[in-house]
């Protein structure tokens, strides 16, 4: 984070789930120093592990039964596996999360409240866009959006332009999203992530063909073309 600061970075976007609820306090150590000059985002939706504490107690008096009880194994094994919780947009839910994320972070209020990872339907709840209207109110929230798959992120724009002052989605040189994105809003923020998540395969394909091509990326990028972990 130091070295992001240093090298000029001003926009930071975490969430309650990243590094299973405790992403935010990392930035939440470094970043209150700097707040007057960040742009900083965070996101509802999904709750991590760590938060979902009725599902841990339960897993826990299951575990210390089953030691003391062999045959109690069978509780622990029909226990949902460890996982995060997605879709979590309650009213309660969310002001519980959004609560959690600021006193995290060490700030009052956040630049951008997203949505994470919603279906359309989801979004554009009434009681959902009424808490965006509250927590702005508030203080708490500047501006909100939503992040999530394309597909929904075309359904979210077509049924509710209000809610698209952020946009949050993929887009690389395969599916070429960001080109077919039409925004609700002339001033609409977009956000996109993952160029080269999903055509890292495909390249590394293409330089076992085209060796040419592989040393051109060798030589720009310091890397071997095959070299996958980079």
């Amino acid at each position: 984070v130091h070295a992001s600061l240093d090298a000029g970075v001003r926009y930071f976007d975490t969430a309650r789930l990243y590094g299973n609820g405790t992403g935010e306090g990392v930035l939440g150590n470094i970043l209150p120093a700097q707040r007057d000059e960040i742009i900083l985002t965070s996101k509802v939706g999904i709750i991590p592990w760590s938060m979902r504490t009725k599902e841990k107690v339960k897993r826990k008096a299951a575990e210390a039964a089953a030691r003391l009880v062999p045959q109690a194994k069978k509780i622990v094994d029909a226990l949902p596996p460890v996982s995060e919780l997605p879709h979590a947009f309650s009213v309660n839910d969310m002001k519980k999360s959004l609560e959690r994320s600021l006193k995290a972070l060490r700030t009052d209020y956040l630049d951008i409240l997203l949505l994470h990872e919603p279906t359309a339907e989801e979004a554009t709840r009434p009681e959902v866009m009424a808490i965006h209207d509250q927590v702005v109110a508030e203080g708490k929230v500047r501006s909100y959006g939503f992040a999530g798959t394309f597909e929904e992120a075309v359904k979210i724009t077509t049924n509710e332009p209000r809610l698209c002052a952020v946009a949050q989605f993929p887009t690389d040189a395969l599916n070429k999203n960001i080109a077919t994105y039409k925004p609700a809003r002339e001033d609409q923020l977009i956000i996109t992530h993952s160029v080269i998540k999903h055509v890292l395969s495909a390249m590394t394909q293409y330089f076992g063909v085209h060796s040419n091509a592989a040393e051109v990326w060798r030589s720009e990028t310091g890397y071997p073309a095959d070299d996958t972990s980079a």
